[in-house]
Formats: structure tokens, sequence, C-alpha cells
């Protein structure tokens, strides 16, 4: 199975300052093929299994479930994880108010088709760590609620 991590923004101006996505990419790339490698033994070598981490002014960070981003098709398997980036108001290396693209609300609707975490930028003292922390949050999540892909259950279960 192949993975991918890949970024996008519902915010201006805001992919790759004060943050690098491919060097987050690479890592967390490395750290999700450990995680497949170590626990599954998957039939489901033809498929692409991508996480998006997509910036916006969401009030939780959310993960996507099943029932979104599956091409049988194409065989790939997207789970779009959604961090919330705070303002400047919150911490110094957020955002302005002007920069978002979608009201805070914009999510609202549709909550039901996500999984939620709390999203709390304090302990962190730039966006890398940030971000880099809110998606191996997301991906966890996903893998331990359990995702299908290819007609398999990837799940990794809890003590």
């Amino acid at each position: 199975m192949d993975t991918r991590i890949t970024h996008f923004s519902l915010i201006y101006d805001f992919l790759d300052v004060d943050f690098n996505s491919t060097e987050i990419r690479g890592l967390i790339k490395k750290e999700l093929d450990d995680l497949i490698r170590k626990n599954f033994i998957t039939s489901t070598n033809d498929w692409t299994l991508i996480f998006n981490a997509t910036y916006s002014n969401a009030r939780t960070i959310l993960i996507s479930k099943n029932k979104l981003g599956t091409s049988t098709k194409d065989k790939i398997k997207e789970i779009k994880i959604v961090i919330p980036i705070p303002t400047k108001d919150e911490i110094y290396w957020g955002v302005t108010h002007d920069k978002y693209l979608y009201k805070k609300d914009h999510y609202d609707n549709i909550l039901n088709n996500f999984w939620t975490l709390t999203a709390d930028c304090k302990p962190f003292d730039n966006r890398t760590n940030y971000i880099v922390d809110s998606l191996r949050k997301g991906i966890n999540k996903s893998i331990t609620e359990g995702i299908s892909i290819g007609g398999q259950r990837l799940k990794i279960k809890t003590n």
C-alpha cells in the first residue's frame, strides 16, 4: 500500500509560512508506513492511502469517517484531517481573522461526517509542532476507530 500526506489550506497565505510541509510530510509518512507495516498484514498493496491535512478555523480537529474519500475505481482512500489554526489573539504564531476563507461555523452542518478531537494550541511554541501533533492524533484516531480500504478493515486495538 502506498501512503501519502498532503496539505491543503482554507487560510489565505498560510501554507509553508513558519512551517515546512515537505518536512512534515516526510516525518509523518515514515511514521505511518512503520505503523501500517507493524500492525497490518494487508492484501491492499495496490491501494493508496492519503491523509490530507486541511488547515482551517474549525472549532476542533476533525477526521473524516469512512463514507467520505474512497475512489474504488482509482483505488484511493483519502482521510481528511481538519486542523484548526488559532488566531493571533489566542497564540502569537496564529493568524489574523481576515486570513480565514470561511466562517468558524463552516463545518457545523456536516459534523456527523467526522470524528472530533479537542485542539489545544497553548502547549506549542510553533506551528510545526502543533501541526505534527494534530496529524498524529488524527491518524491515530482514524486507525483506532477503524477504516476500510479495498474491502479490508484497518484497525488497531487499544488497551
